[in-house]
């Protein structure tokens, strides 16, 4: 398990969530990095889950371009969560 404790108020929740994006936004800039949205996207919905608990899905058709890039940012999210969690 990579988390033992999820947080347990709305506000705790919307603190991890916003914690989320911050990292998103650091780790991928829309002015210096070329990653789409949706990898974008991906790698948010995965910090979401291990910050916050958020349960997520692709939203895209299975072996379309789309889902391939949705989950080459969950991959990048998991990378940045574990690097990140061993400081």
């Amino acid at each position: 398990m990579i988390r033992q404790r999820f947080p347990q108020t709305s506000e705790e929740s919307a603190a991890e969530l916003e914690r989320a994006q911050r990292i998103v936004d650091e780790a991928f800039p829309k002015h210096k990095t070329r990653r789409s949205d949706v990898f974008r996207a991906g790698c948010l919905a995965i910090l979401q889950y291990f910050l916050a608990g958020k349960p997520f899905s692709c939203p895209f058709t299975p072996s379309s371009a789309q889902a391939d890039a949705f989950f080459a940012g969950v991959d990048a999210g998991k990378k940045i969560f574990c690097h990140w969690r061993d400081r």
